[in-house]
């Protein structure tokens, strides 16, 4: 978790960096870095990873939901991701993310207390049960891989928020400070949740929570709105990769409205089928996030470097290449781990 986040955090800087070599082009995002930088291939390799890690994440959010829902209150995972389609299809029609902002708000400050709430269960729960656990289990160590390699795939957004912010040069200060409290909570959650429940730890850890009160019923119901909310952001750089490609613009509002209830139905009807939530962030980040975190940044930076003529020190020769190695490594692996577990389920 600590060399996924710095590692994580290091690419980040390097993305705004390339942006910042690259300001006569008038570069604004992760798809116009690589398109200078690494050509056609680049921007491919970009926007599709986009599409599928940015659906995956939308993905990730129904089965939360379905899941949780089910265990509170007997609905099938399949009925009560239906259940959430025709109001997502209306938030998502807003093609401008200011109209979000407040649904975004409500969303972050329920996570945050949930989180808080979780946290001080967990500590109860250790109390009372003291779980003996496992120091490490070294053969989940590639599935374990691409959950934080899931975990720190922000870099669709680093860049669309680095142009909007006031301040660019505090920019990657704040930024590195947020990766690292985020980094605490998730290492927080994680050691808290196992040392809380041991072995019989669920995917979900909301799942471990009895329902036999209102509190734990809040709880769960509080985490499914957060999530139910941030959905229609996460899907925003989705629909801009998407409706240029099919010159949306060109056309009627009636067309526009008919591919994104497309979008939304169709990552619907797959967390409808997906059997398990671990398996399914662990897919995603092994495969798509592994490539946009750790892969194509340095990748970016030295393509750059090279074509402007200015040098590079061997140190940072040695950290790119042993990013862009520990990236391919860990999507291989497991890419291959996860999805055999999940055919497997």
């Amino acid at each position: 978790l600590v060399l996924a986040s710095i590692g994580s955090m290091y690419c980040m800087y390097l993305l705004v960096l390339c942006k910042r070599l690259l300001a006569s082009k008038k570069v604004e995002s992760y798809s116009d870095v690589c398109h200078h930088s690494l050509g056609r291939v680049g921007l491919v390799l970009v926007e599709s990873s986009l599409v599928i890690t940015q659906s995956s994440f939308s993905i990730s959010y129904l089965i939360f939901i379905g899941k949780n829902v089910h265990q509170v209150l007997g609905i099938s995972q399949s009925f009560v991701v239906l259940c959430c389609m025709p109001f997502l299809i209306g938030l998502c029609q807003y093609q401008h993310p200011k109209y979000l902002a407040p649904f975004s708000l409500a969303a972050e400050l329920v996570n945050i207390l949930g989180i808080f709430i979780i946290l001080l269960s967990d500590v109860d729960t250790i109390r009372a049960n003291h779980e003996a656990v496992t120091a490490a289990n070294w053969p989940a160590l590639p599935f374990i891989s691409g959950v934080f390699l899931y975990c720190f795939e922000g870099m669709g957004m680093i860049l669309s928020l680095e142009s909007n912010a006031l301040k660019k040069e505090s920019f990657v200060p704040i930024l590195s400070s947020v990766v690292f409290i985020y980094a605490c909570i998730c290492a927080l959650m994680g050691a808290f949740g196992y040392m809380a429940y041991g072995e019989d730890t669920k995917d979900i850890v909301l799942l471990n929570i009895a329902n036999d009160n209102f509190y734990s019923f809040a709880v769960k119901l509080s985490f499914c709105f957060g999530l139910y909310f941030t959905y229609p952001l996460m899907m925003l750089p989705v629909w801009d990769v998407i409706e240029p490609k099919l010159n949306i613009k060109k056309l009627n509002q009636i067309n526009r409205r008919f591919v994104r209830l497309s979008g939304v139905c169709l990552t619907g009807l797959i967390a409808s089928v997906i059997p398990s939530f671990s398996l399914f962030i662990g897919l995603v980040g092994s495969s798509c996030c592994s490539l946009l975190a750790f892969i194509l940044p340095p990748l970016a930076h030295m393509s750059i470097l090279k074509s402007r003529n200015i040098e590079v020190s061997l140190w940072q020769k040695l950290i790119n290449y042993g990013l862009i190695l520990a990236g391919i490594l860990a999507g291989v692996t497991g890419t291959i781990e996860s999805l055999t577990e999940l055919i497997k389920s």
